[in-house]
């Protein structure tokens, strides 16, 4: 059995064996860019150009002549086309096995393309280093501010006037725990963050780019400012601040800010303490050791903002370049029900620069979504 190129008209010509598609698919694992992963993943793509690309470099970087002469035989191939698919090509009779028509063909090539054009952070290797640089700056960080925390609130429970809730001071637990909020040193947070996302959201645009088939220069300069800006502004708006002038500021309309999660989970801690559910003498141990100042906890933002920045890269790149006119929201086969992203999903195809009814216009809707965005409309299709 062997592996053939098929173009909107029909077959092209035979570039490898079963096996030589498994050898090109681990050499391109390993040394291809995204294009050509997607291609050789989902089998069909409309940017042969940039596998072209990356078939030079699978090529360059292997010592297998087998992977080789494969890269060049689908190099070969993809010159000159715009629109392809990988298919098991003709039967033991020699006739195309596929008897439907050209134009249902072409139809169902078009929709296996345009689905290779998605966004979908969680399935994608690319940015896991500035995941684990992400985790462990946040780990860090919080693991450093939890006794700056648990000390605010101890001083401010020595000047309270009581140890229990009454009428009149419904609102102490809020004020301690903002107390202690404020004295965490969240701008402290923002330079090293912003690195690690500026990475991930220049993936996601390169990513962008590959899929729809830009590869000049003066894109690549284009995504790395978009990048840059994001990163700056999230980076800040992670944790309740916007820059202005040069400035850092408080943001209070700041999305996912996780200076204002933390607030919220001493407030519970200080509350419990109130009711009698935990000892006021050992609230700020408590605290210390609380979900908020966590490992795990950090390893839910990391994955969140790394996600979070290189899906808003690669939906720019989609807008910038203005390739994808229309994405739908597809629901993970692990799901849990029901949220704001089956909304999302049930809302089918939604133009390119409307939000979806999260008011989301890509993944994440929320921390640890697993969803994805595939485009359905693509110019020129």
């Amino acid at each position: 059995m062997s592996w053939y190129l098929a173009n909107e008209d029909g077959i092209i010509d035979q570039f490898a064996s079963v096996m030589g598609l498994h050898d090109l698919r681990e050499a391109a694992g390993e040394h291809g860019t995204p294009a050509l992963k997607s291609f050789l993943t989902h089998g069909a793509t409309n940017a042969p150009l940039a596998c072209i690309v990356g078939l030079s470099a699978v090529a360059k970087a292997t010592n297998d002549e087998s992977v080789k002469s494969t890269c060049a035989r689908l190099e070969q191939l993809l010159h000159g086309e715009t629109l392809v698919s990988i298919t098991q090509g003709f039967g033991e009779d020699g006739e195309d096995d596929d008897d439907d028509s050209p134009k249902k063909k072409a139809e169902t090539l078009k929709r296996a393309s345009i689905e290779t054009i998605r966004i979908d952070p969680n399935d994608d290797s690319d940015s896991q280093m500035a995941r684990n640089a992400m985790r462990a700056s946040v780990s860090a960080f919080l693991r450093e501010q939890a006794p700056v925390a648990a000390s605010r609130v101890k001083a401010l429970l020595r000047a309270s006037s009581g140890g229990a809730l009454s009428k009149g001071n419904e609102d102490k637990p809020l004020q301690i725990a903002q107390a202690a909020t404020d004295a965490i040193p969240w701008h402290d947070l923002v330079y090293p963050v912003e690195q690690q996302i500026y990475e991930a959201a220049l993936a996601g645009l390169r990513k962008g780019y590959d899929q729809i088939g830009v590869t000049d220069r003066a894109g690549i300069v284009t995504a790395q400012k978009l990048a840059r800006e994001f990163a700056q502004d999230r980076a800040a708006e992670l944790v309740g601040m916007k820059w202005v002038d040069g400035e850092l500021i408080e943001n209070p309309n700041a999305k996912w800010a996780i200076s204002d999660s933390t607030r919220d989970m001493i407030r519970r801690a200080v509350e419990d303490a109130f009711a009698g559910e935990t000892k006021i003498s050992d609230l700020a141990d408590t605290i210390a050791d609380s979900g908020a100042f966590s490992d795990s906890r950090a390893d839910m933002i990391a994955k969140t903002e790394v996600a979070r920045a290189q899906s808003e890269g690669t939906l720019a790149a989609w807008k910038q370049t203005g390739a994808v006119l229309a994405r739908k929201w597809v629901l993970s086969s692990i799901h849990p029900c029901c949220d704001e992203c089956d909304e999302n999903a049930a809302a089918g195809s939604v133009p390119i620069d409307e939000p979806f009814p999260s008011g989301d216009h890509t993944v994440p809707a929320h921390p640890n979504c697993i969803c994805a965005v595939v485009a359905t409309s693509v110019k020129g299709y």
